[in-house]
């Protein structure tokens, strides 16, 4: 499997096995060859949580609510779909990351911008359509605390 754009993105169809991107296996896991493909035509898709100006500035009583409302989601299993594969993954806030380039190492991203990556979670459902009506149910998105993006997992 090459690195062209139509290999990579085959990645996902269902007719082929997926690869790392790199042609190297965990020697103590089985060729991924070998692994049995489900017959039911499902795509992971990743929903990625940017907050917003209006989450950082929100009162601790609407903060504290917010959180019930996610934990929620969560225990219903996104949003009650029963799609969620992987729970959250919450990020710390953009500034105590580092940002990594050609020309070196700096602290945070440093970027002019309204939302942040805040986290993410995986859905696997039938369709995009189905992943973004998930989305939709995601807490705060109603009350512009938060965008959610949704993009397809590439199996690699």
């Amino acid at each position: 499997m090459g690195g062209t754009p139509e290999n990579i993105y085959a990645a996902v169809s269902e007719t082929m096995a997926p690869h790392s991107w790199n042609g190297c296996r965990d020697a103590s896991e089985a060729p991924r060859e070998a692994i049995p493909r489900k017959s039911e035509a499902t795509v992971k898709y990743v929903i990625l949580l940017l907050d917003t100006e209006a989450a950082r500035n929100m009162t601790e009583a609407e903060g504290q609510a917010w959180y019930a409302e996610i934990g929620a989601w969560y225990e219903k299993g996104g949003g009650g779909s029963g799609k969620l594969v992987e729970s959250g993954h919450q990020l710390a806030p953009p500034a105590t990351g580092k940002t990594v380039r050609a020309s070196g190492v700096t602290d945070g991203p440093f970027m002019e911008t309204k939302e942040a990556l805040g986290g993410y979670s995986v859905l696997e459902t039938d369709s995009m359509e189905e992943a973004v009506e998930i989305a939709k149910t995601w807490p705060g998105v109603d009350k512009g605390w938060m965008t959610v993006e949704v993009r397809p997992v590439v199996e690699m």
